[in-house]
C-alpha cells in the first residue's frame, strides 16, 4: 500500500492535511460576504472566480478560539465528489436561477441543509427522514424559482428565466462566470439563516 501525500496546513497550532490529488490550489485569504443571523461558524460566501462558495470557519467549528486580527489566513481549495470546496466548507444548500435579457445575472437561494429539509418535508408532506435529496433539492428549486420570478418582474425590458439548479450539502457551489455581488438579503426562518442575494454578470460575459 503506498503511502498517501498530503498538503498540510495548520488550525491554532493543529497540523491537518488534505490529500494532494484533490487540492485545486492555495491561494490568499478571500473576501466574503457575511449572512446575518447565520451561526456563528458559518463565515459568509466567496465569490472564486464567479463560483460562490458558502464558507465555515473551521476554528469555529472545531471550538477553537478565533485568529488574531493580524494573523494571515490562507484558504485551500480541494476537488471531491466533482465540486469545489473549501477545507471548511459548511453543511448549505443553494438553489440558483439565471435571468437573460436586456439586464443578465444570477438570483441564488442560500439556506442550512436542515431548512432546505424543513421547506421539502412542508411542501411533500413527508417526514423531513423519509425525504431523499432529490426531494430536497426539487422543493429548494422551487422555492428559488418563485424568488427570483419576483426579481425578474421588477426588470426592465424582456428577460427569461432559467430552470433552477440546486447543490445540496457540504461542498454545495454555483458556477457564476464574471458575477458581482449586487445585492443581500439575509432572514431567519424556524431560528435557522436564509439568504437571497442577487447577483450581475459583466458586460464583457454574457449569462448562460
Amino acid at each position: 500500500m503506498s503511502a498517501a501525500q498530503l498538503s498540510t496546513f495548520s488550525v491554532a497550532g493543529h497540523l491537518f492535511g488534505v490529500e494532494v490529488r484533490v487540492v485545486q490550489e492555495v491561494i490568499r485569504y478571500q473576501p466574503m460576504t457575511r449572512v446575518p443571523l447565520a451561526p456563528a461558524a458559518l463565515a459568509g460566501l466567496i465569490n472564486l472566480r464567479g463560483q460562490v462558495i458558502p464558507a465555515v470557519d473551521l476554528r469555529r467549528r472545531l471550538g477553537f478560539p478565533d485568529r488574531a486580527a493580524d494573523e494571515l489566513a490562507m484558504d485551500v481549495i480541494v476537488r471531491t465528489r466533482d465540486a469545489q470546496v473549501r477545507p471548511d466548507g459548511g453543511d448549505v444548500t443553494v438553489g440558483c436561477v439565471t435571468v437573460t435579457g436586456e439586464w443578465q445575472g444570477n438570483v441564488l437561494l442560500a439556506c442550512p441543509a436542515q431548512l432546505a429539509r424543513m421547506a421539502a418535508s412542508a411542501m411533500f408532506n413527508l417526514p423531513a427522514t423519509q425525504l431523499d435529496d432529490d426531494q430536497v433539492a426539487d422543493a429548494l428549486g422551487e422555492l428559488t424559482n418563485m424568488i427570483g420570478g419576483n426579481v425578474k418582474s421588477l426588470i426592465p425590458g424582456p428577460s427569461r428565466l432559467s430552470m433552477p439548479t440546486v447543490t445540496v450539502g457540504a461542498s454545495s457551489t454555483v458556477p457564476m462566470p464574471r458575477a458581482a455581488l449586487l445585492s443581500t438579503v439575509s432572514l431567519a426562518c424556524e431560528g435557522l439563516p436564509l439568504t437571497v442575494s442577487v447577483w450581475r454578470m459583466r458586460a464583457d460575459r454574457p449569462a448562460g
